[in-house]
């Protein structure tokens, strides 16, 4: 694990996420700018998230796949793969729970953008000071 020099293509990267679809350009900035999202490199076969340690973050690849895998019975159960755009860690993100409810292994060199909760926060409440409605991130009957 390397933590490495954020890239301007990666900013593009998140303007076509669909958690900044229809967000205003100062708040991806905002967020993108700010000293809690940090780019970190893995190489394959080292592991991003154990159950024991993992961030606090939301992690959005932006180069090579990463692998989430849980321990079955006598097995390795594959839940999914993450590459360029894929978004992981919302699980552990908000909540109070002691371990991460899976693995997750890099399959192959790569790049992971992670946004700390406060920079996650900070997006949120960017949105609601643009006025945008909140109902873009959270649609209607969901509960928040």
């Amino acid at each position: 694990m390397n933590y490495t020099a954020k890239k301007a293509k990666y900013k593009h990267l998140l303007e076509g996420l669909f958690l900044f679809r229809n967000i205003p350009q100062e708040v991806v900035d905002a967020v993108y700018n700010s000293p809690a999202c940090e780019c970190v490199e893995f190489f394959s076969g080292e592991m991003v998230f154990t159950q024991n340690q993992y961030r606090r973050s939301l992690g959005i690849v932006v180069s090579g796949e990463l692998r989430a895998t849980k321990n079955g019975a006598n097995t390795i159960i594959i839940l999914n793969s993450f590459s360029q755009g894929g978004v992981f860690g919302a699980a552990g993100l908000f909540s109070d729970m002691e371990g991460y409810v899976s693995e997750i292994q890099a399959i192959r060199k790569s790049k992971v953008l992670f946004c700390r909760k406060s920079c996650c926060i900070l997006f949120l409440w960017q949105c609601l000071l643009q006025q945008k409605t909140i109902s873009v991130i959270f649609p209607a009957g969901s509960a928040f």
